[in-house]
């Protein structure tokens, strides 16, 4: 299937709708499914924008047989259980063979998708973090229903890619109390400058927020542009580090950037997936070098050591 035209793409949307009776007797199903006792889990891929998540997520996905969400799927994010099974039928455990992206955003059916079109469907848009209590005990059942219907139906583990969840994990502590975690870290003099890259890429304008909203971020919102990339690493880490301590130790892997390529066999093990195919990572880079003058660089360092980045 090399290409889906626009008129299919609405038509497997429409599903979503006009199904709505059989989606809901699947949630409903999926009630009755725990999901803790197959041994089998949600992995979250966590982190700072700009530190390898995208292209992490690219190896993992190509080479191991674990659930995620692909484009294809992504179009029946209303319906998530029925578009991973229509990736599932199609594909089957093929690789998608897609390592490259825009910003985050991998082009190609097979190629990953962070969905955020599934959590809004319970989720605000206008901020990341989310507290206990915040979205009702019917919309946690709900989620978790649907993430543990769609992993005991394929006895796989589901690996998900999107950087908000590091800003959701008092929520996910009561949706999947045994997922795991991928946490990527980078220095963060290189995680701002990459960031401040993107956003020149991307045209944003200074005075706009860009990316993961940490709990604060309105308070930071106001503060100069290399000031308030700085405090958005800072606080987006510090919020993650903090909300980690409500998993066990053994449920979390920590990886820094620049060991991506090394730890990719162990993090197969720690998804708990078979690895379906081979894949030479020694020809990915995980360096980093600056890329922006002397001045820029200065003050991004000056506001770096206001933080303290060891607490």
């Amino acid at each position: 299937m090399r290409a889906i035209s626009q008129l299919a793409v609405s038509g497997l949307r429409h599903l979503t709708y006009i199904n709505a009776p059989l989606i809901k007797l699947i949630y409903e199903r999926g009630a009755n499914v725990s999901g803790l006792s197959s041994g089998l889990s949600p992995i979250f891929i966590i982190g700072a924008p700009r530190t390898g998540s995208t292209i992490l997520c690219q190896i993992l996905t190509h080479i191991s047989d674990v659930l995620y969400v692909d484009n294809l799927a992504d179009i029946l994010c209303k319906n998530l259980y029925a578009g991973v099974n229509l990736s599932q039928a199609i594909y089957k455990d093929r690789g998608h063979d897609v390592f490259v992206s825009e910003n985050g955003v991998s082009k190609g059916w097979h190629a990953p998708s962070e969905c955020p079109g599934f959590w809004y469907r319970w989720l605000p848009r206008d901020h990341h973090f989310v507290d206990v209590g915040e979205i009702s005990d019917a919309s946690v059942c709900e989620i978790r229903n649907i993430i543990y219907s769609i992993i005991e139906h394929h006895q796989k583990p589901f690996l998900f890619k999107n950087l908000n969840a590091g800003q959701r994990l008092r929520l996910l502590k009561d949706v999947c109390p045994d997922a795991r975690f991928i946490y990527l870290k980078r220095n963060p003099f290189y995680t701002v400058q990459s960031i401040i890259k993107a956003r020149r890429a991307l045209g944003v304008a200074d005075s706009s927020w860009w990316s993961v909203m940490p709990k604060d971020y309105e308070g930071i919102q106001s503060l100069p542009l290399y000031a308030k990339i700085v405090n958005q690493v800072y606080s987006i880490e510090r919020q993650i580090d903090e909300d980690l301590q409500l998993f066990p130790a053994e449920n979390i892997a920590r990886v820094g950037y620049a060991d991506i390529a090394s730890k990719i066999p162990e993090l197969i093990k720690f998804i708990g997936a078979r690895e379906k195919q081979r894949l030479e990572v020694s020809r990915f880079s995980f360096t980093n070098e600056r890329a922006l003058d002397d001045e820029v660089c200065s003050i991004i360092n000056e506001e770096i050591d206001k933080l303290d980045w060891n607490k």
